[in-house]
């Protein structure tokens, strides 16, 4: 192909020109473009991508090595896209499945780039490739730089990597100070499975951290049932649900409902609700933005109790405003699915009709008619469809 293409270039007056020409003729496979397109542009990702995967299905070892490095040595360079393009690093070279690029690939994420990011990227190529002694370099490499840091959960996580659980429940019980719940969940999982002598020790903390004021009432119930002090934890609770000043969103309060039902107070649960219910109208009166989710969450907590027929007004409403304000369609079906799966009650699937009047859909409000045994209103429906069609007719 030389002899014919090399004409054609001369005649272009510059290599930018040239370029376009060649990038405009290119095809994965075709070996002489594609090389003269990477001695003029070297950084062109497509063309490198393109030409590694093509290398890599045809079974053409040594084009697909050379291709992958440079992949790899393009996007090590790119600074710009900074920790994203490690982790494409990452992610094309485990797809590759590749022992060579695999080496290559770590040896080029921790030489250039010695970051956190960089050493986590390789340690999952590591671990993917099953080299055990490279993996836990990284890790231990990692760790020295979270030692001491603001965040000694980033350092439990790593030590449960290695394999050091009682370190790790050390560093996740210290995140616990002020912090959510999840560390101490963590905590507790790593405990139960590796650790089972120091169990009931991380329960009692969790017991004693996350009494019912602060929120965290799931893992306050787990620790009290691992230390079989369920009936402290059910008068706390109930102690609590009469004390308890109601501020804020419906969703923080789902686990101490959730509790309260465990326990069978569902009498407390439900006054537990309707000062929720109670707040989120002060809410609507007094909040210069009240969310549209908080309805639906208030909903989660009506489920919960049982009261049906609330959550179907509370959906009722929420449809009927998504429909008037024309909010998007996958949004209102959306609710429409979630009041079935909530109450039960299908005949929700008719507020689709009002749905799809609004937005000229008549088709599907046809099918839709059909579906829900209305052949009447399917054919008018089906009727109106085609009226619209035939005034779109020249």
């Amino acid at each position: 192909m030389s002899s014919e293409l090399n004409p054609v270039l001369e005649n272009l007056h510059s290599d930018k020109a040239r370029l376009a020409f060649l990038k405009s003729i290119y095809t994965p496979g075709n070996i002489e473009i594609a090389d003269r397109i990477l001695a003029m542009d070297p950084k062109d990702s497509s063309v490198l991508s393109n030409e590694t995967d093509y290398a890599n299905q045809h079974n053409l070892k040594d084009r697909f090595v050379n291709m992958a490095k440079k992949c790899i040595d393009t996007r090590i360079r790119d600074e710009h896209d900074g920790d994203f393009a490690l982790q494409n690093i990452m992610d094309w070279t485990i797809s590759w499945g590749n022992e060579e690029i695999a080496k290559y690939g770590m040896r080029k994420l921790t030489s250039k780039s010695n970051t956190k990011s960089a050493l986590i990227y390789a340690a999952e190529i590591a671990e993917t490739f099953n080299r055990p002694a490279a993996r836990k370099k990284y890790l231990e490499s990692l760790l020295s730089m979270q030692e001491g840091g603001e965040f000694p959960f980033s350092a439990g996580e790593i030590l449960q990597k290695l394999g050091r659980f009682s370190e790790a429940i050390d560093k996740y019980i210290a995140s616990t100070e002020g912090r959510c719940s999840g560390f101490m969940a963590h905590a507790l999982q790593i405990a139960r499975e590796h650790v089972p002598e120091r169990l009931k020790e991380v329960a009692q903390k969790g017991f004693d951290t996350y009494t019912p004021s602060t929120g965290f009432t799931r893992i306050y119930v787990e620790c009290a049932e691992i230390l079989e002090r369920t009936q402290e934890a059910e008068k706390t609770l109930v102690k609590h649900s009469k004390n308890v000043k109601v501020e804020d969103s419906p969703r923080y309060y789902e686990d101490f409902v959730e509790a309260l039902i465990k326990f069978g107070r569902n009498q407390k649960a439900k006054n537990l609700v309707r000062k929720v219910e109670s707040n989120e109208e002060r809410a609507k009166r007094t909040l210069i933005h009240y969310s549209f989710d908080r309805s639906e969450e208030l909903a989660i907590l009506y489920h919960l109790v049982g009261e049906i027929g609330t959550i179907k007004d509370i959906y009722n409403e929420r449809i009927d405003t998504r429909i008037r304000e024309n909010h998007h369609l996958s949004h209102t079906l959306k609710d429409i699915q979630q009041a079935i799966e909530l109450t039960g009650d299908t005949s929700f699937r008719e507020k689709e009709f009002d749905l799809y009047e609004m937005q000229g859909e008549y088709q599907k409000a046809a099918n839709l008619a059909k579906e829900l045994g209305k052949p009447e209103l399917a054919q008018a429906y089906n009727t109106m469809y085609e009226q619209v069609q035939a005034s779109k007719t020249p």
